[in-house]
């Protein structure tokens, strides 16, 4: 074990709190963010297919890419600019979506998470570098969400979508003033994988087919749509 320290310009999460809402300020919803989230609204069936689509369709139709020169690397794109070019990185995506949410009437919000140190993050010093990742967290009927905006054809419904296990993040938003850290809760359904053999056999000489059926569940099954 090698002896070690560390430095920081923060005194508390807070702090990074306060800076990390300088970065994702906007303005509000743009007349363009209205016109698709009205689309949305009309192939809605229901309060939750509208969240889902407003969901899927930052995950599904902005494409997950980074150019991070500059202030970028650390602020996102106007939603506006990344609604008309179609893609974005991580801070992108999830600022677009917070946009969409919010516009709805939603309490949405971003959330700073690390995909290295996210478990240890209460252990660590209070500063902006460990984060290296941003998600979306937003309320409904009393209840927190998350979702992780640059995961590409996820299943599930509103009570059963997937978000990794980031452990602690930092929710930026005026309701999270003086929270510390917070654990991001991931859904309870579990990645799970059943293989099911049959084996049909006609006689004792006959040939014997064997039929295998396989049933992804959760992270698995998302894991698997990636693949195909």
């Amino acid at each position: 074990t090698w002896p070690v320290f560390a430095i920081t310009e923060f005194r508390n999460w807070e702090q990074v709190r306060s800076w990390a809402k300088e970065l994702f300020m906007f303005s509000g919803a743009s007349a363009d963010i209205k016109k698709a989230i009205a689309r949305i609204k009309e192939r809605s069936t229901s309060e939750t297919d509208f969240i889902m689509n407003c969901i899927r369709f930052v995950q599904d139709e902005v494409r997950y890419t980074g150019i991070e020169a500059g202030i970028h690397s650390h602020k996102p794109h106007n939603p506006d600019v990344v609604l008309k070019q179609r893609f974005g990185d991580c801070k992108d995506k999830s600022l677009l979506l917070v946009s969409m949410l919010m516009e709805a009437g939603y309490n949405a919000y971003p959330v700073l998470v690390s995909t290295s140190y996210g478990k240890s993050l209460p252990g660590l010093l209070a500063d902006g570098l460990w984060f290296n990742h941003a998600v979306v967290g937003f309320s409904y009927g009393g209840e927190h969400f998350y979702v992780d905006p640059t995961i590409s054809n996820q299943g599930g419904d509103l009570r059963n979508f997937q978000i990794p296990d980031y452990g602690y993040g930092l929710r930026i938003g005026p309701e999270f003033v003086g929270e510390n850290l917070n654990m991001l809760a991931s859904n309870p359904s579990v990645a799970i994988t059943k293989i099911t053999e049959n084996y049909f056999v006609k006689d004792s000489i006959g040939p014997v087919n064997l039929e295998v059926v396989t049933i992804y569940n959760g992270a698995d099954a998302d894991a698997m749509r990636g693949q195909l």
